[in-house]
């Protein structure tokens, strides 16, 4: 039976029995992972507090070849970002992302991109007074690096980068207004302005600096309905997190407003 070694992200637990849980990690080398690991509810067990939600560390874990659930031997704290789990607005953005990741993301292919974005974006959203700017830079770098990324810097069937564009779902990007007459969508998302420079600073930057962006208010909720439709999309399924988000923001007109007044 191998032994394994590997970097790690907690996304999911699942309680199995009386003391047990299931849990379903991110490694940059096996992609998504899942695990049983036994007496992980009893006060004593082992892995102590080492396996919240979003913990970043090291996993060792024995694969048994036919099995869908890998053995789960030992999990040591990397990094705990127990300030996120303390942050109701951190907390449900990281479980935003980690949402995402299980639904794109197959189990047992390298990830490795992937991994490295999320907890770039974990280290950002612990530090960021706007956790918008860090969901929305982490949507677009997160489908390019899957490969499923809209066309952005031009229209999707004759290629034309002037003039007014629409955002197309099913097209799966911008069409220009000579274009539109040649896709069935009967719906289409208006483009905000600024988008495409966003787009683009999004894509190029430095993830460690992710903490820094600030979005605008009219940007951010154009940006984020075409993504949220776009994501739903390819995925046939609303996002429950998503949804739990937009109910926080809701009164106060954003996660940043919440954010600021320390709620």
């Amino acid at each position: 039976m191998p032994l394994y070694s590997t970097e790690a992200v907690v996304l999911r637990k699942i309680d199995y029995r009386e003391s047990d849980q299931i849990m379903t990690f991110l490694t940059p080398d096996y992609g998504r992972i899942s695990g049983m690991v036994r007496g992980a509810k009893r006060i004593r067990s082992r892995f102590g507090a080492s396996l919240e939600m979003l913990t970043y560390g090291k996993l060792i874990y024995f694969d048994r070849q036919g099995k869908n659930l890998v053995s789960i031997n030992q999990f040591d704290i990397l990094k705990s970002f127990q300030q996120i789990r303390e942050n109701l607005i951190r907390s449900g953005s990281c479980q935003y992302m980690a949402e995402l990741i299980m639904g794109f993301v197959p189990e047992r292919e390298s990830a490795a991109e992937v991994f490295k974005l999320f907890v770039r974006s974990m280290e950002g959203m612990s530090a960021t007074r706007d956790p918008e700017a860090v969901l929305r830079i982490f949507e677009i770098r997160f489908l390019s690096i899957i490969g499923f990324a809209p066309r952005m810097d031009a229209c999707v069937f004759c290629g034309n980068r002037q003039g007014r564009f629409m955002f197309f779902i099913k097209d799966g990007g911008l069409v220009c207004s000579s274009c539109q007459v040649r896709s069935t969508e009967a719906e289409p998302e208006s483009v905000p302005e600024g988008v495409g420079f966003f787009w683009r600073q999004a894509l190029a930057m430095d993830l460690t600096k992710m903490d820094r962006v600030r979005l605008q208010g009219r940007l951010n909720v154009g940006l984020k309905r075409l993504l949220h439709r776009y994501l739903l999309h390819l995925l046939g399924r609303e996002i429950r997190s998503f949804t739990f988000l937009e109910k926080l923001g809701q009164e106060a007109g954003g996660l940043t407003p919440v954010l600021e007044h320390g709620k």
